[in-house]
């Protein structure tokens, strides 16, 4: 895998379009801003993208208060794993929230290392 410019790295289309076409078994993945609001999905999908976008901002306001509340250091993720697949939520920047569902055999390294290090 290349390493990503940093104009890619500004972009959220670069970005989710480089994170999609590196990493086997991402089905899709989302930039929101901290309020909730959608920047940028790949690929587009049937999905609400305003209700997801909301849902994704609280999920990471709730895994930040919970990191603070349990005394585990700086945040860095909320992470979910569930039968068919993990859901993956960090800060991207200072304002905004990268989201990533995958299938339940993807290689998480390569995501945890390479995009989310």
């Amino acid at each position: 895998m290349s390493p990503m410019s940093d104009e890619e790295r500004e972009s959220p289309e670069n970005f989710l379009n480089h994170l999609l076409a590196s990493v086997t078994g991402i089905l899709a993945a989302m930039i929101v801003s901290v309020e909730g609001v959608p920047i940028a999905s790949k690929p587009s999908t049937n999905l609400d993208e305003g209700h997801v976008a909301a849902m994704i901002a609280v999920m990471l306001s709730l895994g930040k208060k919970a990191t603070r509340a349990w005394q585990k250091g700086e945040f860095q993720q909320v992470f979910v794993r569930g039968v068919n697949g993990y859901f993956l939520i960090r800060r991207w920047g200072p304002d905004k929230i990268l989201a990533i569902s995958t299938t339940a055999d993807v290689k998480l390294g390569y995501i945890l290392d390479d995009f989310l290090a």
